[in-house]
């Protein structure tokens, strides 16, 4: 999960790993990125990338830190609807408990749990709003906030990468949680 918190004049981002606690002795060894999005050309100008171990007592790593008032004065075109957009890459080198067992769950055919249809690169994907909604904010008030698309049965999600989409269901259909 990346946060952003402030501290006078200087803002950071941070990831924060989340760990069961039955792994007492995880740990990764992981390239992180972090990035703030300028919002009127899409160009990257606050950036920073770091390499470290990661383990459950250290589950927090600093990523990035920048002038507060630089990305929030509205002048210099970071803020969009009172918010600034982060875009975060984490590359997991190596870890103890190996690379992460993605489900094979076939998403393109329909089955008797999928209740609704996500739409990503005019690709059609059957899933279930209970399972995405579980471990997930976001799909949790897509699906049942008060949103139009509560009580469509098929969803159209834009400027998302079909591939990479595919890697965070699989993620959440393991268990997994994404926040946001």
């Amino acid at each position: 999960e990346v946060k952003v918190s402030k501290d006078d004049n200087k803002g950071y981002l941070t990831i924060e790993w989340s760990t069961t606690p039955s792994f007492s002795d995880w740990f990764c060894y992981a390239t992180m990125e972090a990035r703030v999005v300028h919002a009127i050309n899409g160009l990257l100008s606050v950036r920073k990338r770091v390499s470290s171990r990661v383990n459950k007592h250290t589950n927090i790593g600093q990523i990035i830190n920048f002038d507060w008032n630089m990305v929030t004065l509205l002048r210099n075109g970071f803020l969009r609807d009172g918010g600034i957009m982060v875009e975060a890459w984490i590359e997991v080198h190596r870890s103890s408990t190996g690379p992460p067992s993605l489900s094979d769950y076939d998403f393109f055919t329909p089955s008797l749990y999928s209740v609704v249809v996500l739409t990503v690169e005019e690709k059609k994907l059957h899933v279930s709003k209970q399972i995405l909604a579980h471990h997930s904010s976001y799909f949790e008030k897509l699906f049942f906030g008060d949103f139009k698309e509560a009580k469509q049965s098929e969803i159209t999600l834009t400027d998302i990468v079909l591939e990479e989409f595919l890697i965070v269901l699989r993620r959440i259909y393991n268990g997994g949680t994404i926040n946001g």
